[in-house]
């Protein structure tokens, strides 16, 4: 136990992830999106960033092990996302062609995702989003755009059982696939490699929502944190700290003695 104690005091705590900005994705995405048409992988690569990034996603709940093994009992497969489309009559299930043709239209569409989730002892939830018309980065179009192509590839309909994001050979899209490719568009933008891994992303989405003004309430839950530890995730939004500042600059404060 010394001994442990020891090394650590010499190598000091392992630095915190950074949050992956938009931007960085959308960095990335410069590269995928003129072979989403041809290559299948490139499809599954960009929306499965999508998706760990809005959904705050850990990564054991969407990719593969570092070692390629894959749980569907506690990743995600086809039969955990589920569309609803909007209708007279209110939100109406679709599968998940009938909810892409709509879509296309211009109807409202909702994807829900089942999650499960060991930690916090919160076994199964189900978290929503909703598509963003005209958006090439909504979370929604690329999962249902993602569904539509694996079904022209492998030619016929992916399985329920199937994972969400098997890559054209057969695996399955891993933690390890999925830093390294945050890692390379992070050395690219002057971030050091080592700050930046699957954990990001989760980071990110949450830091872009607070800094849509999403209150701390609504993160927390969707984000299935069960207490305030989730604050360490999330970078200040520096708009918001200037405006505060403007403000402060000419506000005289009145102290009380405490």
């Amino acid at each position: 136990d010394q001994w442990l104690a020891d090394l650590t005091k010499m190598d000091g705590p392992a630095e915190c992830k950074l949050p992956v900005p938009l931007s960085l994705l959308r960095l990335i995405f410069t590269l995928l999106d003129p072979i989403l048409e041809t290559s299948l992988d490139a499809r599954v690569k960009k929306t499965a960033l999508l998706t760990g990034f809005w959904w705050l996603l850990r990564s054991s709940e969407y990719l593969a092990g570092d070692s390629g093994q894959f749980n569907p009992e506690r990743a995600l497969t086809w039969k955990d996302v589920t569309a609803r489309v909007s209708k007279k009559q209110g939100w109406v299930k679709a599968t998940l062609q009938e909810a892409l043709a709509e879509l296309k239209k211009g109807r409202d569409v909702r994807i829900s995702l089942t999650l499960f989730s060991s930690k916090n002892k919160q076994e199964t939830c189900t978290r929503t989003l909703s598509a963003v018309q005209g958006s090439q980065d909504c979370p929604v179009a690329n999962l249902l755009e993602l569904h539509s192509a694996v079904a022209q590839w492998h030619e016929t309909e992916p399985t329920d059982e199937a994972p969400v994001f098997s890559l054209e050979k057969g695996t399955v899209f891993s933690r390890s696939q999925i830093s390294d490719i945050l890692k390379q568009a992070s050395q690219t933008a002057g971030i050091p490699a080592g700050r930046v891994a699957s954990h990001s992303l989760r980071r990110g989405g949450a830091s872009a929502f607070v800094a849509s003004g999403a209150s701390d309430a609504a993160i927390q839950r969707f984000g299935r944190w069960t207490s305030d530890a989730y604050k360490a995730y999330v970078f200040p939004h520096a708009a918001e700290l200037v405006a505060a500042q403007k403000k402060a600059m000419v506000t005289v404060p009145c102290f009380e003695r405490n």
